[in-house]
């Protein structure tokens, strides 16, 4: 009969030791009818008197492949048990390293959003702030012109009554000058076209005239006698002698 046979029969009373529980080895621990066997194999030497030798036969296909069984299903037990928690451990920095990224990436999302609304607030108002001062100087700028249009216009009218004086002054000086200039040139002008010892020369000239050649005379040219003519126009002159007339004309 073979060890497992054995093993199988019933224990006499005689032979029984004291109950312990029986539970399924984990395939790193030794065989329990290892253990088992050991005990009997003490005991063996003291009851060999008494007891036959037991033959012990190797083990049949059919009890190693049971045995095979057996350890495959502790081995696979074991490994469920060993893998469920290793798993559970993995899964769970996995998940913890999974969720820490999307909560950063949800945090960086939201705290970027709160920066720029806070950034574009900010902005607006120094802005704002920046425009207010830019329209109070513009303000400022505009008043002062328009306190300066304000002057020039009232400042306006006297400016351009000097200047009108000052520029009647101007002409008016211009042609008193151009016209003495004139009436000494065609007087000057019409003497010369008398023939040579002409004598009791006199000059007939305009009323309008009298009164420059009177001037161009206290300059201290030497004229001869100055009579007023109404029937010369202004810039007409006439030289007369005892023998010669000339008629001059500007």
């Amino acid at each position: 009969m073979s060890e497992t046979k054995d093993r199988n029969r019933p224990i006499p009373a005689e032979h029984a030791g004291a109950a312990r529980p029986w539970r399924l080895p984990y395939w790193t621990d030794e065989p329990v009818y290892a253990v088992e066997k050991e005990e009997p194999e003490a005991n063996e030497d003291d009851d060999s008197e008494h007891e036959e030798p037991i033959r012990v036969s190797p083990p049949t296909a059919e009890e190693l492949e049971k045995i095979r069984r057996e350890a495959y299903n502790d081995g696979l037990e074991q490994g469920l048990v060993e893998g469920r928690q290793q798993g559970v451990q993995k899964g769970r920095e996995e998940g913890m390293e999974e969720g820490r990224k999307l909560g950063y990436d949800a945090g960086f999302s939201e705290g970027k959003d709160a920066g720029n609304r806070a950034g574009y607030d900010e902005g607006k108002q120094q802005a704002a702030v920046e425009a207010e001062a830019v329209a109070g100087r513009l303000n400022r700028i505009a008043a002062t012109l328009m306190q300066g249009i304000a002057e020039r216009d009232r400042e306006l009218p006297q400016v351009m009554v000097n200047l009108l004086s000052e520029l009647a002054r101007n002409v008016l000086g211009h042609e008193l000058t151009t016209s003495n200039q004139a009436i000494r040139g065609y007087v000057e002008a019409a003497m010369e076209a008398l023939p040579g010892g002409e004598k009791a020369v006199r000059i007939l000239v305009s009323s309008d005239d009298a009164e420059l050649i009177q001037e161009v005379s206290e300059e201290g040219l030497n004229w001869p006698p100055m009579q007023i003519d109404k029937r010369l126009e202004c810039g007409e002159c006439r030289v007369e002698s005892e023998h010669s007339r000339v008629e001059y004309s500007a």
